[in-house]
């Protein structure tokens, strides 16, 4: 492509806001640019410049798929897991005849090539697009399995597909929106777009939303989706790729998504709430197979987890104190739920402790995963990475305020005030036989 050539991305499904299926930018745009971009674009750069139109359509094209009979649409990319639910990591991208000789390949490898020599540079690359461009064996197995979904969908029809998503859309939606606490404050908040041109008349297949407390703070998404999943529910969370929308919907300005990378938040953790504020959503995707039963269920699990009800009961008041406690062994239990055990995690990945009772702070157990451990160049370490770190234990002494940090292969308990005043700022390394300690008194970090 020449420099001053331009580039129209149109995206049929927000990741994010719950956006109506090629609704974001109306695909009429690419046949303006494509014919009239002289006036559409007058005084930019581009104004004269060939356009090649891109559609990403990996989850539209389930409901709403783009005519390209009606559109210059030079590409367009979807995916088949997103639009049967398997295989996964199989895609397609269409490309239009004339657009192909754009693609430029700087590499090849086998398949790709009619010959090539091993011993000076010569190559003669295949001559089709597809046999171009499909490098080593292609997953002709995972490919095979692609008709059984095209069937299903042809025998359903996008139209019948689009009602049946979108009446299961409306109704979450419409549930989520009427739940109050007993206070009757909101219990959730929804993101949702807006625009002026509808193409496709149905609401999107997602739903995304964070949930609220009684007094106004925010239940972290790690929270509802660990909780989601001991139900047989299977939610997304965090920022789903797009970090931009994200920032947007959330209300993140520059300044607070630097200070949550300096608190150690990264892409795929569970530092859902950083000072207060929310890194992340909660969001449920419906498709041609979900049913009313599945909506009624995801409903009934908010409202039995997150919404707060009058007190009924002496187990509910004591849930409600400032300290959690275990029902002591040989007293009447009432019926209704009891807690059985309490762990905490001071180090997070680490091995924990066991209490009877063990006092709450605003985010859970007090101190629960406070501390992590990471790299000499910075990263964050997890079982996943370092499977040792299970034989690390931590335990807190609540009345010394010290954590004892021990491991078989150390002969001495590193000890950490967890005073407040012992936390000024600032970075202190401890040697300790032959193991380096740097602790980030700041940010409550350990590295090794």
């Amino acid at each position: 492509m020449r420099e001053k050539d331009g580039r129209l991305l149109i995206t049929s499904q927000q990741m994010i806001v719950s956006l109506q299926p090629m609704i974001v930018l109306d695909l009429d745009l690419a046949n303006l640019i494509k014919e009239n971009s002289e006036r559409i674009l007058e005084g930019s750069p581009f104004c004269k410049g060939h356009w090649i139109v891109l559609i990403d359509a990996a989850k539209g094209c389930t409901t709403c798929p783009p005519d390209l009979s009606k559109y210059a649409v030079d590409f367009v990319v979807i995916s088949f897991y997103k639009l049967f639910g398997y295989p996964t990591g199989l895609g397609a991208l269409v490309v239009q005849n004339d657009a192909a000789r754009l693609m430029k390949k700087t590499y090849f490898s086998g398949g790709t090539v009619a010959a090539s020599f091993a011993d000076m540079d010569f190559v003669r690359r295949r001559e089709g697009i597809e046999e171009l461009f499909e490098d080593g064996t292609i997953s002709f197995l995972s490919i095979a399995s692609i008709r059984h979904g095209f069937k299903i969908l042809n025998s359903l029809t996008p139209s019948m597909m689009s009602r049946h998503i979108a009446a299961l859309t409306i109704y979450v939606k419409k549930m989520l929106l009427g739940l109050r606490h007993e206070n009757e404050a909101n219990v959730c908040i929804l993101y949702e777009g807006h625009t002026s041109k509808l193409v496709c008349h149905e609401s999107g297949s997602i739903v995304s939303f964070n949930l609220k407390r009684p007094d106004g703070s925010w239940f972290g998404y790690s929270e509802v989706e660990k909780l989601a999943s001991l139900s047989g529910i299977q939610l997304r969370t965090g920022c789903f790729c797009n970090p931009g929308a994200c920032a947007k919907y959330l209300g993140l300005s520059h300044l607070d998504l630097l200070s949550n990378l300096e608190a150690g938040h990264v892409c795929w953790d569970d530092n859902d709430i950083i000072q207060g504020k929310i890194t992340g959503a909660v969001r449920v995707s419906f498709g041609y197979m979900s049913t009313y039963e599945d909506a009624k269920k995801f409903i009934d699990f908010i409202t039995s987890s997150f919404v707060s009800k009058p007190n009924k009961s002496e187990n509910w008041n004591m849930l409600r104190t400032k300290s959690i406690l275990l029902s002591n062994e040989g007293h009447e239990r009432k019926a209704g739920y009891y807690l059985k055990s309490i762990t905490v995690y001071p180090i997070k990945s680490c091995t924990g402790f066991s209490v009877e009772s063990w006092p709450l702070s605003s985010t859970g157990l007090q101190h629960d995963r406070e501390w992590l451990l990471k790299s000499l160049t910075g990263e964050i370490l997890t079982q996943k990475k370092v499977p040792d770190m299970c034989s690390i234990s931590a335990y807190i002494d609540l009345n010394k305020g010290i954590m004892f940090v021990e491991s078989p292969r150390c002969r001495e308990k590193l000890e950490i005030n967890l005073k407040t005043d012992s936390y000024p700022g600032g970075i202190e390394e401890i040697e300790l036989h032959a193991q380096s300690f740097i602790h980030d008194r700041k940010h409550g970090s350990y590295s090794v």
